[in-house]
């Protein structure tokens, strides 16, 4: 991008196909950034939500068990 505008500033608005050549070009840099975000963003939040619920399952089976321990202890 900043090598577009060098170019223009340097050549001024005349040549139009190098503009459109500088803006295509800035286009497939932001598709290609996209593509890897898009999915990377998807997976991130699939994975951090599977952990959440792993976290909260084995809270509740720790508590679970340290409330079995309590009880045997009173027991005894």
């Amino acid at each position: 991008m900043m090598t577009v505008f060098g170019d223009i500033g340097q050549s001024g608005l005349n040549d139009a196909a190098k503009l459109a050549h500088g803006i295509a070009l800035i286009l497939r840099a932001t598709l290609i950034g996209l593509l890897i975000c898009i999915p990377s963003l998807i997976s991130w939040s699939y994975f951090s939500k599977k952990v959440e619920v792993q976290a909260v399952e084995m809270e509740a089976l720790c508590d679970k068990f340290i409330r079995r321990q309590y009880a045997d202890d009173k027991k005894h």
